[in-house]
């Protein structure tokens, strides 16, 4: 089946079937921890999408995970979520009575796995692993003291430092700005971590 990703780009929608759950069951090996399956889910759907379409961003993979859910469940109406006019926008946060601004971008899936390989190389995972996440896949760039720093030029564990930086409040406004972005896809963006659908296949 051939759709239109959101993207822009036609592309065949692969057919899930019961090697990928084999393979998936087998990517969590012994892990119990619930941080660290969730990011393994989302590490393993990422890579079975770059196998398949090696420039897949983010609102794509939304898409192709709503499109497997949907042929597997009783739905019969097109709920398919609009992804258009979906754009990000700066947000500026004060850290350490600093003022820092954040550009943002869509991610691609390619991007989210430098971020997943390097939290699941932690000897440790915790709820802070998944904000990092959840909010810094987004960030395209971060400017303090008049510097921008891109994160293409800096490692994983640079911006993760730097996250570590963020209190409360600013962590908040950046989680904020991203989720109003992302409001008219908000059920998409729980399904993306909900691997128990894929599991009970």
């Amino acid at each position: 089946m051939e759709t239109t990703l959101p993207s822009g780009k036609d592309v065949p929608i692969q057919r899930l079937n019961v090697d990928f759950q084999r393979n998936l069951l087998t990517h969590f090996n012994n892990d119990n921890d619930p941080v660290t399956l969730g990011l393994k889910y989302i590490q393993f759907i990422n890579n079975y999408l770059l196998s398949i379409y090696p420039e897949i961003k983010y609102l794509d993979k939304l898409f192709v995970i709503n499109k497997w859910v949907r042929e597997f469940s009783e739905a019969k109406e097109d709920n398919t979520p609009e992804f258009e006019n979906i754009n990000f926008d700066n947000t500026n946060v004060l850290i350490n009575d600093i003022d820092v601004t954040i550009k943002l971008q869509q991610p691609s899936v390619a991007t989210e796995n430098l971020l997943l390989e390097y939290l699941l190389t932690k000897e440790e995972r915790d709820n802070i692993d998944l904000s990092f996440f959840d909010n810094f896949r987004f960030v395209e760039s971060i400017t303090f003291n008049s510097v921008e720093h891109k994160t293409t030029d800096i490692t994983v564990e640079e911006l993760y430092q730097i996250y570590l930086l963020f209190d409360l409040p600013a962590l908040q406004k950046l989680s904020d700005s991203v989720n109003s972005t992302l409001d008219k896809i908000s059920d998409l963006r729980t399904l993306e971590a909900d691997f128990s659908f894929f599991i009970d296949l």
